[in-house]
Parts: structure tokens; sequence; C-alpha cells
């Protein structure tokens, strides 16, 4: 699924952020790899890059990331952020050549077992 939500300063707290209609443009794509109870591997693919995007945009539609002490509540804001990226493909800036890096996710990462899956890009099939 796709999430297109504009995010801005969240007005009660300035240090996170929130999705706003005055905000920012801010589009998140979002892929389940794998499920296991409440808790759901997923590939994140930004068309922009704001400040918290993901995080914000997946706890506003109540999927929270296991670990943020910002966006996350009760045992979820408990213990290392499970966010991750260990897939990315750009060109650099002034380059002509794509560039992809794996880099597997650290050892407390919940669900790391699956993270096989993301050595290949995971939005080609």
């Amino acid at each position: 699924f796709t999430i297109r939500a504009e995010l801005g300063r969240s007005a009660s707290n300035p240090t996170k952020m929130s999705i706003r209609s005055d905000g920012k443009k801010a589009v998140t794509h979002i892929k389940e790899l794998v499920s296991e109870g409440k808790k759901v591997l997923i590939a994140c693919r930004l068309e922009t890059g704001r400040t918290h995007q993901i995080r914000v945009h997946l706890s506003s539609f109540g999927h929270a990331v296991l670990g943020d002490p910002l966006y996350s509540q009760g045992d979820w804001a408990q213990g290392p952020m499970h966010l991750h990226a260990a897939f990315l493909r750009f060109v650099p800036p002034g380059g002509t050549e794509e560039v992809t890096v794996f880099c597997p996710p650290p050892q407390e990462f919940t669900m790391r077992e699956h993270c096989d899956q993301v050595k290949m890009d995971p939005w080609e099939k």
C-alpha cells in the first residue's frame, strides 16, 4: 500500500513531526515481506525524504515501529528501534551509475532471520 500524507512539525511537540494539511508532500510505499502475529517485516520505498517520514506515516496508520520512543506507545516503545536501511539503491550526486548496497540488520533486530529477503530489491518480482 502507499501512504500519501503531508508532514510538518507537530503543534504539540516541536521534536516530533505529524501529518498536517499545511505540511510538505510525503509519499511512502510499503510492502509486507513476512508476518508473525503482531510483528510484520516490511519494506519501505520513499518518493520523498522528510524528517521521520517512515515513523510518522506508519504510526499514523496504526503500524508503529518497534522500539520507537517518539511515535510508538507502551511496550512497542521499549528497546532498540527496529528500523534499518538494509537495501539501498541510488545514483550518487554527480554520478551516472546506480549504486546498490545491502547491510544486514543488527543482531537484536526482531525477525532478522527473514531479512535475507531484502538482499535483492524487494520491489522487483
